[in-house]
């Protein structure tokens, strides 16, 4: 390819600056004696990526396909982690446990690469996952910890009701006094008092009231404070047994290790 840009003189300084051409300027010659591999080999590998990156959008959560399909490389998109990564600490030195060989073993990082720490002990990414999950799960389901969930949802939707109850009761004034200034309006024009300005504010009137009345319907009534939620334990409890599902799956799965990792300071080995 020749003729991609071309070079001015900068008047100001004395040097050459590099301009683009327009692509239709472009001089484009094929030298297929350069390739480095042939057109076949070429086409398989296009055709073995396409099926690669099919593969990595159909397994991964939907926030990844996003990324993907608004043109970044799958290289650079975060793909789901170990649940468990940078939390697992030596027991004796606090220092990162690294992975050691291909089945997943973890070691301590001290005592492996530099020496400096006595921790021998190794374990099974595979064992320690279940035995961190079945720990959390007991600590999750202690009788205190759900009734702090109940307690701490129940504010909170409360609360979300109490600021949804304000709003709705801001639209209906700001309705109401719009309707007072459009009924006034009419007296007046019925009284002969009306002109083409008058006419223009009642129909600017008219259509913000209809726009706050389709606000009034879609915001609803709110529910009745305060709201209590009988079965929330049990809904608890159902989510917390769902946790080894979650992580497992494409679609929850990034957003169950994230609430997973805010759970664990650091998993002492």
């Amino acid at each position: 390819m020749w003729n991609r840009q071309r070079f001015i003189k900068d008047p100001s300084t004395g040097k050459r600056v590099a301009r683009p051409n327009p692509r239709e300027a472009w001089i484009t010659t094929a030298v297929p004696h350069l390739a480095i591999i042939d057109p076949e080999t070429w086409c398989l590998a296009q055709v073995r990526l396409s099926a690669n990156r099919q593969a990595v959008l159909v397994s991964s959560s939907p926030s990844v396909e996003q990324s993907v399909n608004r043109g970044e490389r799958l290289g650079s998109v975060r793909q789901p982690r170990w649940p468990l990564s940078g939390l697992v600490r030596c027991g004796l030195c606090n220092g990162p446990l690294t992975v050691m060989g291909p089945n997943g073993r973890l070691g301590c990082a001290n005592h492996v690469e530099r020496g400096t720490c006595t921790n021998r002990r190794t374990i099974l990414r595979g064992v320690l996952s279940p035995r961190v999950l079945v720990g959390l799960k007991k600590r999750l389901l202690a009788p205190e910890l759900v009734e702090e969930f109940v307690r701490t949802y129940v504010a909170e939707v409360n609360a979300a009701n109490r600021e949804r109850g304000a709003r709705q009761a801001a639209l209906e004034q700001q309705h109401a006094k719009l309707s007072r200034r459009i009924h006034n309006l009419l007296e007046l024009i019925k009284d002969g008092h009306g002109g083409a300005a008058m006419a223009a504010e009642l129909r600017d009137l008219e259509r913000r009231q209809e726009e706050l009345a389709r606000q009034i319907a879609a915001a609803g009534e709110p529910e009745p404070i305060p709201v209590l939620y009988p079965n929330l334990p049990a809904l608890y409890r159902r989510h917390v047994e769902r946790l080894e599902a979650a992580l497992a799956d494409p679609g929850t799965a990034m957003a169950a290790t994230e609430a997973l990792r805010g759970l664990i300071d650091a998993i002492l080995v």
